[in-house]
């Protein structure tokens, strides 16, 4: 195995799921899906890797969620194949002016990084940045899902390519998407899937992370003094150990 990580995530509960992420990522259902949240850890892991995800209620308590081990790395294309009606597939088939139907005007466009807004609005005039809105593979032109509110620098950039401010500024003095044909590419392959058979739901069982932490004796860490939730990577040897307790705690 290796890279091995404890992520936490907001939650919210489910009548039915108990503890669940408010957006659906990681999405538990048969066989869960991890696409959206965390870009640089969805690069790292790899097949084999286990990811324990535990949820954060405000003012509440932390409870695991599940874990599963990796069993795949697909493209998000291959993702809205396989999952097409998942929230943390962030694509779908359409095409520009589908995609633009998303906004009224160039004031409606919401951005997450004020820098890659900066070196926009510093090279353009008012229009809306059109190589922001499709990726491409293939014959095919995708477009953001109605159901996804990443930012319009955020869905394609951050959660499929990971780009930086460089490519970024390279986009926007071409106006043209330099990835947007590469989706299909092995390197952009983050859509993290389980592997059969190994991956454990319980959400139902709001299994405290204080009692598992004290019943294992362990040092982990889950925010930071900032209030932060940084991804906590453990060894081989303690995700075992905490795999081996939730599969006791599941049948109690």
């Amino acid at each position: 195995m290796g890279n091995n990580y404890l992520l936490v995530f907001h939650a919210v509960e489910d009548t039915n799921e108990g503890i669940k992420d408010a957006s659906n990522d990681p999405d538990f259902s048969s066989p869960p899906s991890w696409g959206i949240c965390r870009p640089n850890i969805r690069r790292a892991v790899k097949v084999g890797s286990v990811l324990i995800f535990v949820g954060y209620i405000k003012l509440s308590n932390y409870y695991v969620k599940g874990w599963f081990e990796v069993g795949r790395k697909i493209s998000h294309h291959e993702a809205f194949e396989n999952f097409p009606n998942r929230r943390n597939v962030i694509i779908r088939e359409g095409n520009l002016n589908m995609a633009l139907r998303r906004y009224k005007n160039r004031d409606s466009i919401k951005w997450r990084y004020p820098e890659r807004k900066k070196i926009y609005d510093e090279r353009n005039d008012n229009n809306i940045p059109l190589f922001l809105l499709t990726v491409k593979e293939k014959n095919k032109t995708f477009i953001q899902s109605s159901e996804d509110y990443h930012e319009i620098d955020n869905w394609k950039c951050s959660r499929i390519f990971n780009c930086n401010k460089n490519t970024f500024n390279k986009c926007v003095l071409s106006k043209t998407c330099y990835k947007e044909a590469e989706l299909g590419n092995p390197k952009y392959a983050n859509y993290i899937v389980a592997k059969r058979g190994k991956w454990m739901d319980l959400g139902r069982r709001r299994i405290d992370w204080k009692e598992l932490k004290k019943e294992l004796f362990l040092s982990v860490t889950l925010r930071t003094p900032k209030g932060q939730h940084n991804p906590v990577k453990i060894s081989d040897r303690e995700a075992s150990i905490i795999i081996e307790f939730l599969k006791e705690r599941s049948i109690v």
